[in-house]
């Protein structure tokens, strides 16, 4: 994108760490290098943030006065399998054994618990198991790759309306789209909608609103299933 004919945008990365790395090297010298604690400073460095949607979904706080200084997210890829990803790899596994549990409890608590920790390192082994590519992924994989990415979205979109901001989302990256292996976005989101209780569209619909029914819309729903 910095070296692109006719793109005048000053363009700031979000790194790790402020000293410049390995990965970096081949990187455009005007290209601005930032950490997390100095994203508030974006709007001063440029116009352009490129940074993974798990480091800023839930913390990006870009504003000039009281109004966001984000106005367009673009998506470039798709959600990645990653075991590096702890916080998705531990609710992951722990939500596989929670699911086991009967409602309303047992009178064999032992016999319980080892029911939810086979699950859990069957889940495990499954994910350790998993291919790199995101067609050839365990169905359930894929929807819970999902599922978490339109979560960081929804809370990114809306710290990105602060201060009632314009804000679009593009997605961009045209594997997502592809309906090839049923494993395009559209198709994904009606899945996972499809897998919930009526109980559980209704708890979903008070906690996200607006910016569920607009995934549900784009998945190609009927507004009278929202």
């Amino acid at each position: 994108m910095a070296q692109a004919d006719g793109l005048n945008h000053r363009i700031c990365l979000l790194v790790k760490k402020a000293e410049k790395q390995r990965y970096e090297e081949h990187l455009p010298a005007h290209v601005d290098r930032m950490v997390r604690e100095e994203l508030k400073d974006f709007p001063d460095r440029g116009e352009i943030l490129i940074a993974p949607l798990a480091v800023i979904g839930r913390g990006l706080n870009i504003v000039v006065g009281t109004r966001s200084a984000v106005r367009d997210i673009y998506l470039c890829v798709r959600p990645v399998l990653s075991i590096e990803d702890t916080n998705w790899l531990h609710a992951s596994v722990n939500a596989s054994g929670f699911n086991t549990l009967p409602v309303g409890g047992s009178d064999e608590p032992l016999a319980v618990l080892r029911t939810a920790s086979e699950a859990s390192w069957k889940q495990l082994t499954k994910i350790l198991r998993s291919p790199a590519r995101f067609s050839n992924m365990d169905h359930d994989l894929r929807k819970e790759l999902v599922a978490g990415m339109l979560v960081l979205l929804i809370q990114l979109a809306g710290r990105a309306r602060r201060g009632e901001t314009d804000m679009t989302l593009h997605i961009v990256d045209h594997s997502i789209h592809d309906k090839k292996f049923s494993s395009d976005l559209a198709s994904i989101i009606k899945q996972i909608y499809y897998d919930w209780t009526p109980e559980q569209r209704i708890i979903m619909n008070e906690l996200y609103g607006q910016a569920l029914q607009a995934f549900l819309t784009y998945a190609g729903l009927d507004q009278e299933m929202l």
